[in-house]
C-alpha cells in the first residue's frame, strides 16, 4: 500500500498523475480547504474528466492558463490542458515534486485558429541557468548540490553560463562544507562563558563604575 492509498485525498496529488493526462476544464472556483492552521479559502480547477480529481491551483499552474487562455478563468471552461508529474518541484529548501499542467499544441492551435501554431511555453535558457544558480544557492548538502548540477548540465549554456555554474558550484561547495564549524564558532561567540563575552562583560563593568565614581 503506497502512501496515497492510505491516505486518499480530494484533491489531485502527484502520486495520482502516472502519467501526462489531457484535461478539459470544467471549473475554476474558490473552496474552503482543510490545511494545518484550519480552513483555508484556496483556488480549485475541475475537470470534465470524471475520473480525474479536482486540483488546487497554484500561481504557476494559474499562470500557465493564463497565458493561453486570458486573464478571465471563467472563459477556461471547455478549455484542455495537459497535467503531469514533476518531480523537480520545490518546497521550501526541500526537492518534493508536484502536479504542473502545459498547454497541448492542439489547445493552443484551438485559440489561435487563424494564426500560426504557437509554440508550448518553455523556459528561457537564461532561466533554466537562474533556476540552476538558485538551487545550488539553496541546497544544504553535497548530494542536492550534486543534483542541482546534474539538472543544469542537462540544459545548453553559453561559457559565461558554464563559467558562472562552475563558481557557484565551488563557492556552495565550500559553504556546506564549512558549515557545521560555522554553526560551532557561532554558538561558542554567544556563549555567556565564552572569553570574548566575559571580557565585554568586564568592560561594561569598568565604563559603569568609572561614570558612577564621576
Amino acid at each position: 500500500m503506497k502512501r496515497s492509498q492510505a491516505f486518499p485525498s480530494r484533491y489531485l496529488a502527484q502520486a495520482d498523475v502516472v502519467r501526462p493526462v489531457l484535461a478539459m476544464i470544467a471549473t475554476v472556483t474558490l473552496e474552503q480547504v482543510r490545511d494545518d492552521g484550519g480552513m483555508v479559502a484556496k483556488t480549485v480547477m475541475t475537470f470534465a474528466n470524471d475520473e480525474i480529481k479536482p486540483m488546487i491551483l497554484n500561481g504557476i499552474n494559474w499562470s500557465i492558463c493564463e497565458a493561453a487562455f486570458g486573464a478571465e478563468s471563467d472563459d477556461w471552461c471547455g478549455k484542455v490542458i495537459e497535467i503531469y508529474a514533476d518531480p523537480n518541484v520545490m518546497y521550501g529548501r526541500e526537492r518534493v515534486g508536484g502536479v504542473r499542467v502545459r498547454i497541448p499544441v492542439a489547445a493552443l492551435r484551438a485559440v489561435a485558429p487563424n494564426g500560426p501554431t504557437p509554440k508550448p511555453i518553455e523556459p528561457t535558457q537564461e532561466q533554466q541557468h537562474a533556476r540552476g544558480l538558485a538551487g545550488m544557492k539553496q541546497a544544504q548538502d553535497p548530494a542536492n548540490l550534486g543534483a542541482w548540477l546534474q539538472w543544469r548540465e542537462r540544459f545548453p549554456s553559453t561559457p559565461a553560463q558554464e563559467e558562472e555554474t562552475e563558481e557557484h558550484y565551488h563557492a556552495a561547495r565550500e559553504r556546506i562544507a564549512q558549515g557545521p564549524a560555522r554553526r560551532r564558532r557561532f554558538a561558542s561567540k554567544n556563549d555567556p562563558g565564552s572569553p570574548r563575552r566575559l571580557d565585554l562583560g568586564r568592560k561594561i563593568l569598568v565604563r559603569l563604575g568609572a561614570h558612577a565614581a564621576f
